[in-house]
C-alpha cells in the first residue's frame, strides 16, 4: 500500500462531500496511519473558539 494511494481515496470522500471521520479513519487504519494529535492542537482550538469533531 502506497500513501499515494491513501490520498487517493481520501480525496474520492472528499469529492461526495463533507468526509464522515469515521470513515477516514478506517481509510487511515487500513494504510496503517497513526493518528496523532499535535502537541499545539489545543491552543488552536481555544485561540479560535473551535469545537472539535466528536471522534477527536
Amino acid at each position: 500500500m502506497r500513501f499515494e494511494d491513501f490520498l487517493w481515496e481520501l480525496a474520492d470522500l472528499n469529492d461526495a462531500g463533507q468526509p464522515d471521520p469515521v470513515e477516514v479513519a478506517e481509510i487511515a487504519e487500513r494504510y496503517q496511519l497513526p493518528r496523532v494529535e499535535p502537541d499545539w492542537w489545543p491552543d488552536v482550538l481555544a485561540r479560535y473558539g473551535l469545537t472539535p469533531p466528536p471522534d477527536a
